[in-house]
């Protein structure tokens, strides 16, 4: 009875100390998915959902959207007021696009610095570019309380959707989403852009997503 009594009790400390060491490699797991400051997704756990979803919206058939997003003349933002200001405008401008999304399965990452990326699984052209309107006009409505007092802050937005295909990488859709994001920088600011396919040939103009090095307009 003792003997037995012991193993069962060595057992039950092994069985609580494997649960203890999964909860914990579970919480290292969302942490180095999470971006620090905004508490959003960052860009690698984009990377393992987006390769998913496009294996998904492939095999159904279904259109899937990517949202390019940028805070406009952030860098003055900093110069002025300080990276602390910057810092709080950023966790408040991903709190709207956040309040943007339209169901649990869309998702808003920080991207870099101060462009963030948004996942549409299961969204055409049109709806993207709804949410896309959505997330803008609530940024732009936003007063932001900062240690210098209240700013104010716009973003521009690229939109592109399609049906994945062998042609599509996500790769190239983001691609996509980033020069449509070059010309709503470049068409003053504040506004939607979405990519066409007949401009499509325009995507190799566009330096790898890989070099956070990439210069747009601020």
């Amino acid at each position: 009875d003792t003997s037995r009594r012991m193993n069962q009790e060595l057992e039950y400390r092994v069985q609580e100390r494997t649960e203890k060491l999964e909860m914990a490699n579970a919480r290292l797991r969302e942490l180095s998915d999470t971006d620090e400051l905004t508490g959003l997704k960052n860009r690698r756990f984009l990377d393992k959902v987006a390769s998913e979803e496009w294996v998904r919206s492939r095999r159904h058939q279904h259109s899937m959207a990517f949202l390019m997003v940028d805070i406009d003349f952030f860098k003055r933002v900093n110069d002025t007021y300080g990276h602390q200001d910057g810092d709080v405008c950023l966790k408040a401008v991903a709190r709207k696009l956040t309040e943007g999304l339209r169901s649990p399965t869309d998702m808003v990452v920080r991207y870099g610095g101060e462009e963030f990326c948004v996942l549409l699984p299961v969204t055409d052209v049109i709806g993207a570019r709804t949410v896309a309107e959505r997330m803008r006009e609530l940024v732009e409505k936003m007063d932001i309380m900062a240690s210098a007092g209240t700013l104010r802050l716009t973003v521009s937005i690229g939109v592109y959707a399609a049906i994945p295909s062998a042609e599509r990488t996500i790769e190239y859709m983001i691609k996509c989403a980033d020069l449509a994001l070059y010309d709503a920088k470049h068409s003053g600011r504040n506004r939607v852009a979405v990519y066409r396919e007949k401009d499509m040939n325009k995507v190799t103009k566009l330096p790898s997503n890989n070099n956070n090095n990439t210069t747009k307009p601020s």
